[in-house]
């Protein structure tokens, strides 16, 4: 039985961690594969690899994100909040610094802006014009709760084919959210409130911040207004196949 998680090969340079690493997807060995998400496994799929069975659950919030999701809505500060894991490449990191250092001599309002960074800790950023990104470092889940709550608008990158799970907190919690598409991934059709980046460049990050924050300008509360088109924040079984399994794990 294998729980796959991600591509696991991205995570590393053309090498033989590499081979290695995609090798597992190519076993001899009958192999039960359960995947993180219907779009990492629409994305094996496609790519040729084939398992004795396949299952797939889908991201469902946190139980602790959720009490607080079903309080009261409240008012939205002027506050960007970015997905900031410096020594993890795939959530591109140093991408996010170079849209940011564009936008600040671009949008009007922006010293009427918070900017910062919860997922890692990190030295403070300046990016210019006076703007600095604050590292919040690693929240705890009540503390990340309360700021996305009061955060406007949120960024969030990732590098692979799993949907990652920041962009779709974010977005169920009334940010207008920035994050970018990747293979047959697509977030954009999950809610309302994300923006998914086809072409991943500071520019074009900079100009979905720009029009994210031009949204907001227009209506403080479009955040809060965004639909999910997911079952991301409901109280279903995301295992309805554990019977199933548990028959193929026999029948080996």
């Amino acid at each position: 039985m294998y729980i796959i998680q991600d591509f696991e090969p991205g995570f590393y340079n053309w090498s033989s961690h590499f081979v290695l690493a995609e090798s597992t997807y190519r076993s001899e060995v009958p192999t039960i594969a359960i995947f993180n998400s219907s779009l990492l496994k629409s994305f094996f799929n496609t790519r040729g690899y084939k398992f004795f069975k396949e299952y797939y659950f889908e991201p469902q919030m946190n139980e602790t994100l959720k009490r607080h999701i079903d309080l009261k809505p409240i008012r939205k500060k002027k506050q960007i909040l970015i997905y900031g894991r410096p020594s993890v490449d795939r959530n591109s990191f140093s991408l996010i610094i170079e849209a940011l250092k564009i936008i600040v001599y671009k949008q009007p309002d922006i010293h009427g802006w918070i900017f910062c960074s919860a997922g890692e800790s990190h030295s403070d950023v300046a990016l210019g014009n006076g703007v600095v990104l604050r590292s919040m470092g690693k929240l705890s889940l009540d503390d990340y709760a309360r700021t996305l709550k009061e955060s406007a608008i949120g960024i969030s990158l990732m590098i692979s084919p799993h949907p990652s799970y920041p962009p779709l907190e974010m977005a169920h919690f009334g940010l207008l959210t920035i994050t970018n598409s990747f293979a047959n991934k697509d977030l954009s059709k999950w809610h309302q409130n994300i923006i998914s980046i086809d072409i991943l460049t500071p520019q074009n990050l900079c100009n979905s911040l720009i029009r994210a924050i031009e949204k907001y300008n227009d209506n403080c509360n479009i955040g809060w207004e965004g639909k999910s088109s997911t079952k991301y924040v409901n109280d279903e079984t995301n295992f309805g196949f554990i019977d199933n399994l548990m028959n193929d794990m026999q029948n080996i």
